[in-house]
């Protein structure tokens, strides 16, 4: 063998693990992308869950949504800040959970739905 043919082997040899570089690196920032987003996911429910754990346990916080859609003047101030401020908080989270999911958020319907399920709960 000589030393063009050497070169020539080196060239190909270079050429493929070149070329098997770039898929293992395509597949890790796949396997890194769902990660991130699995994390970024975790993080939403855990949030999602300390809310629902602070509705449960504070009769006062419940009491406030459960009136807040059905008669929202009968709040007080603070309490009608609060309810606005919460149902901004569930609405941020409801967009952010259909875009991790790639959906189109249906914000208007969502509500909807919520608020007559709290309506349904205050009778």
């Amino acid at each position: 063998m000589t030393l063009s043919d050497l070169a020539s082997l080196g060239s190909f040899v270079s050429g493929v693990a070149g070329r098997g570089t770039l898929v293992f690196l395509i597949l890790q920032i796949r396997q890194s992308a769902r990660a991130t987003a699995a994390s970024a996911m975790g993080t939403w429910l855990g949030d999602y869950n300390s809310m629902l754990l602070r509705i449960s346990s504070e009769p006062e916080f419940a009491g406030m949504l459960r009136n807040g859609p059905t008669d929202f003047t009968r709040l007080t101030l603070n309490d009608q800040m609060r309810f606005h401020t919460y149902m901004s908080l569930i609405n941020l989270n409801a967009i952010y959970l259909f875009k991790q999911r790639n959906e189109a958020p249906s914000t208007r319907t969502w509500l909807t739905r919520f608020l007559v399920s709290l309506r349904r709960c205050s009778k």
